[in-house]
């Protein structure tokens, strides 16, 4: 339920479009076995590109990065597939 998640910065709709591509990489991960979505994968892709990109800069509130490594996102290393 939404009341439980941690307060993220960006207000309300960037945080439910964070929470809704959030889930998508859970079915993903369900479908797949992992988060290492690849690039070309559309939208949750680019997403998951995006939130690697945002760790290394130092962007990503640490709530995101908790909840992203509790279902074994990998934010280096993993082999992004062209």
């Amino acid at each position: 339920s939404i009341a439980t998640m941690p307060k993220v910065r960006g207000g309300g709709r960037k945080h439910a479009a964070w929470a809704n591509r959030f889930g998508e990489l859970q079915q993903y991960r369900i479908e797949h076995g992992d988060c290492n979505v690849p690039r070309r994968h559309g939208k949750l892709g680019s997403w998951v590109s995006d939130q690697r990109q945002h760790y290394r800069k130092n962007q990503l509130d640490q709530a995101r990065i908790d909840r992203l490594e509790s279902i074994g996102f990998l934010f280096a290393g993993a082999a992004q597939a062209a």
